[in-house]
């Protein structure tokens, strides 16, 4: 659209009266507003004023009737910064060490004597556990039998065989013909 064509477009405004009682009512509701936001910013206040004061009268022990027989502040205070620096002097203890089974690992065997051993197929999992690793030694796991490849046969299973494979394995490894020691 033009502008032209926009200025020729009529728009209907009510009475003059009108728009002043519509210009007076959102003033009033305005000032309204106003007024609550300022009893806001004063209730805001007074809660923190509150807050200050209730916590120095607990501190000071006036919240609650206090009982003759508990020592002061000061003293449980001077008895506790007493205890704090005894217990520094003391020698401090050697750190616990990680338990036997997380550091040392079993004795741990060739994996071609494993496979030299079990005499058939064998799934991964197993070889692994039976040639003693632990789980943070996957990665030297995998580096051993990657270097050992041209000696181990893998045998992968069809499909319709998976379902009767050990453990449903997705592969079983064993030495080929002739490789044994």
């Amino acid at each position: 659209m033009k502008l032209g064509e926009i200025k020729s477009i009529a728009l209907p405004l009510p009475p003059f009266e009108e728009q002043s009682a519509i210009a007076r009512k959102i003033a009033q509701r305005l000032e309204a507003a106003d007024r609550l936001a300022a009893t806001l910013k004063e209730q805001l206040v007074r809660v923190a004023v509150t807050r200050q004061s209730l916590l120095r009268e607990a501190f000071e022990g006036r919240l609650v009737p206090q009982d003759p027989n508990d020592e002061s502040a000061l003293l449980l205070l001077e008895r506790t910064r007493a205890a704090r620096e005894a217990e520094a002097q003391k020698p401090k203890g050697r750190r616990m060490s990680k338990s036997k089974a997380q550091t040392e690992a079993p004795e741990r065997q060739n994996l071609l004597a494993v496979l030299e051993e079990n005499a058939g197929p064998i799934t991964p999992e197993k070889l692994f556990r039976d040639a003693g690793f632990v789980p943070s030694q996957v990665d030297q796991f995998y580096r051993e039998l990657t270097s050992i490849r041209e000696k181990v046969r893998e045998y992968k299973p069809k499909p319709s065989d998976a379902k009767s494979w050990p453990l449903r394995a997705h592969v079983l490894l064993q030495l080929k013909k002739g490789d044994e020691k």
